[in-house]
């Protein structure tokens, strides 16, 4: 469950985590998978891209949600 996007900042603005981003649906999309986006950058992204990136359950939402808060090494 990846649940942070970062790049280093020599990096930032060449799309780097927009691509991170769209291979991450990419993958989930065809292994069947739903993303739970906790990463701020993601959930933008996410809202821009609505075809690439579909909505997570409320429920999905919480258990990631409640996996971060009783897991802080999971973040």
């Amino acid at each position: 469950m990846p649940v942070h996007t970062e790049v280093a900042s020599a990096h930032e603005g060449q799309g780097i985590a927009g691509r991170l981003t769209e291979e991450l649906y990419a993958i989930a999309g065809r292994e069947g998978a739903a993303v739970a986006p906790l990463c701020s950058y993601v959930v933008k992204w996410a809202e821009r891209h609505p075809e690439q990136a579909p909505a997570a359950s409320d429920g999905l939402m919480r258990a990631a949600l409640d996996k971060v808060r009783t897991d802080p090494t999971a973040w």
